[in-house]
């Protein structure tokens, strides 16, 4: 927020031209330091005067509070940067585990009603693949169908997905329908 005319402040600054900045930064410095300007903190919003305010020439070597201000600010960007590399790390680590889990169970719930110990009869099974794994037909491979199961097959502590949820408040819920088309 400007509190002061800009063009008689400033006259060097041309406020048409794409380029604001001057090119004696310190002279620009010290007319700020001079100037009634007011601006905003990006992170508070809170307001401030910059004649106030620590303002230095960022192009030449730092002196004082600016060079302790940036070696703190470099020191926090190496930390941030090994943190995100852990991270990175930690992640790929993940989907690692993830995609191992993720084939071992998609292999399961295909070979499911092969297994000896599998307590159904495998017969009365079909895979779907998507979006549920398998569908028993109890009584299918003696001519006697009595009901039928909705099956989804999870490993690794993997969850229903949403459409997975509805499917089965769907069938508690006794909306299902039979279609001959």
């Amino acid at each position: 927020m400007f509190v002061c005319n800009f063009e008689q402040t400033y006259p060097y600054l041309m406020k048409n031209q794409l380029l604001y900045v001057a090119t004696n930064i310190t002279q620009y410095i010290k007319s700020l330091k001079k100037s009634d300007l007011i601006a905003t903190c990006l992170e508070c919003e809170k307001e401030f005067r910059l004649k106030d305010s620590f303002l230095f020439d960022g192009t030449k070597q730092f002196k004082g509070t600016a060079e302790l201000t940036r070696q703190q600010w470099e020191q926090n960007l190496e930390t941030k940067i090994e943190g995100l590399k852990k991270l990175r790390e930690k992640i790929a680590s993940r989907s690692r585990i993830s995609a191992a889990t993720s084939g071992g169970g998609q292999m399961l719930e295909k070979i499911l009603p092969a297994l000896k110990n599998f307590q159904m009869v495998s017969a009365d099974w079909r895979f779907l693949g998507s979006p549920i794994d398998n569908i028993q037909f109890h009584g299918l491979s003696k001519n006697k169908i009595e009901s039928l199961t909705f099956m989804e097959v999870k490993s690794g502590g993997s969850k229903l997905d949403e459409s997975q949820k509805q499917i089965r408040d769907a069938v508690n819920d006794h909306r299902v329908k039979w279609r001959y088309l």
